[in-house]
């Protein structure tokens, strides 16, 4: 595929990493102080919310806004953004995805003693832990990539990547009811960032 910046799928991926930082800020500016029933982790959930606005926005393009027809700001900047955002939910309710996520942000802009310190934390709270996003085939919201993959099953214009597994697809269909969940934090992943590191030290 020739992906243009004017291509409407890159405008609406635009869109949703936008919506998903208004959403976040909204909760923390409006809907939590008005309910009476707001707790720490639902804080702590808006916050981390906002830091995966700014570390996809990071992660997917060199520069996109960071608020409401503001100006672009770089991918470094959006980095620094998303740690700040996960340090504020660690220190309202530590969740190991918050310090993978932190460890992910420091490991893509290079900052080696950080994201192995962020991922030593997410695995000293949990070995095994796992976000994921789950799909409702039957009444939305659908995986739009199990569609491509599989629903039309050809491949003449869209070849997924290696690390999308099809020894254990991460894009499978389940039943017409429900699509597979894609998981997004894993514990791998940190285990992952210290062996690099380790290699970085020629610690083998």
């Amino acid at each position: 595929l020739d992906i243009q910046i004017t291509d409407p799928d890159m405008r609406d991926t635009q869109r949703q990493i936008q919506r998903l930082r208004e959403l976040a800020v909204f909760g923390l500016d409006e809907v939590g102080p008005g309910d009476p029933n707001y707790d720490a982790a639902t804080e702590a959930e808006f916050n981390y919310f906002e830091g995966l606005s700014y570390l996809f926005s990071a992660m997917y393009f060199s520069a996109l806004p960071q608020e409401p027809v503001g100006v672009p700001v770089t991918s470094e900047a959006h980095y620094q953004n998303a740690i700040t955002a996960f340090d504020a939910a660690i220190a309202i309710n530590a969740q190991p995805e918050y310090y993978l996520a932190k460890a992910r942000a420091n490991y893509y802009l290079g900052n080696q003693s950080a994201a192995v310190t962020a991922a030593t934390n997410a695995l000293a709270l949990s070995t095994d832990f796992s976000r994921f996003v789950l799909f409702d085939q039957a009444n939305g919201p659908v995986n739009i990539f199990e569609n491509a993959l599989y629903q039309r099953a050809t491949f003449d214009d869209l070849q997924p990547l290696p690390t999308l597994d099809f020894l254990d697809p991460k894009y499978s269909f389940l039943s017409t009811s429900q699509d597979a969940p894609v998981h997004y934090l894993k514990a791998e992943e940190a285990y992952l960032i210290l062996a690099e590191a380790n290699l970085a030290d020629n610690n083998i």
